[in-house]
């Protein structure tokens, strides 16, 4: 059984962080389950206080990778997680447009790439990371978390209202994605150019649908701007490698918190 849970940040970092996360997993399996997760257009940064989970990028990547602290950036294809039977997580889940102020990096090195927090060029991140692996609990975590992120604040020219037209746009309409100055800031802030940001975000409100309609299939396809079933299917499996109808068997509703499909 996995138990997931996830924190509000303070006021002052609500603008920055939409949630701290933790997630726990105990059995008695003697092999590592393994997980898809599907990308949710966020950013995260991972901190494992039992053994790591075992994870690879799909589908263009084979090799697994296995780290203490990691970074999560935008990926355009799901991910392989392979859990073992003891696990405990704290996570930070930043804002799409606010995760580059901490990273300090260009975002798009950090797309479909496995990235230790350590080696990342942010201030104080070392020392930050080793507080937080030696942290006796979950609050202590957190407020480790808000003082560091807090002395980091800085103003700047957010991506915010650009990122929440492509969420309301209707998908099925065609925004202009040719602006070169809007595509160089989101290959830096963001990680990804808006047309993958923006099919990033109707995968996963076509998977809230499904999760509530499970089967309607062809009218939520409708519903998304997808004119044909082959579409569909194809940029759905791309997000999670399913189609449709095996992940409507795999949806365990427990494990939703994350985007965690099991295989």
């Amino acid at each position: 059984m996995m138990l997931c849970r996830r924190y509000l940040p303070s006021l002052q970092l609500q603008p920055y962080v939409a949630w701290y996360w933790t997630l726990k997993q105990r059995t008695e399996k003697e092999q590592p389950i393994v997980y898809r997760l599907v990308p949710d257009a966020h950013v995260d940064w991972v901190f494992h206080l039992e053994t790591p989970w075992q994870f690879i990028y799909r589908p263009n990547h084979n090799s697994k990778k296995r780290f203490q602290t990691h970074l999560f950036g935008h990926s355009t294809g799901f991910i392989e997680l392979e859990i073992a039977n003891q696990l405990e997580v704290f996570g930070i889940k930043f804002h799409p447009w606010t995760a580059h102020l901490f990273c300090n990096t260009h975002m798009g090195a950090t797309t479909n790439q496995e990235i230790v927090l350590t080696d990342l060029p942010a201030h104080g991140i070392s020392g930050f990371v080793e507080e937080m692996l030696l942290a006796a609990d979950t609050e202590k975590r957190i407020q480790l978390a808000e003082h560091y992120l807090s002395n980091r604040l800085m103003h700047f020219d957010s991506l915010q209202r650009i990122i929440q037209q492509l969420s309301w746009n209707r998908f099925d309409s065609k925004p202009n994605f040719n602006n070169r100055r809007l595509q160089q800031r989101f290959k830096s802030e963001i990680g990804i150019s808006p047309k993958i940001y923006q099919r990033t975000l109707r995968v996963n409100r076509v998977i809230d649908e499904i999760q509530k309609h499970p089967l309607n299939l062809t009218d939520i396809a409708y519903q998304y701007g997808y004119y044909d079933q082959s579409h569909f299917i194809r940029d759905f499996q791309k997000f999670t490698g399913l189609s449709p109808r095996q992940f409507i068997k795999s949806i365990d509703p427990s494990e939703d918190f994350l985007n965690l499909r099991v295989e």
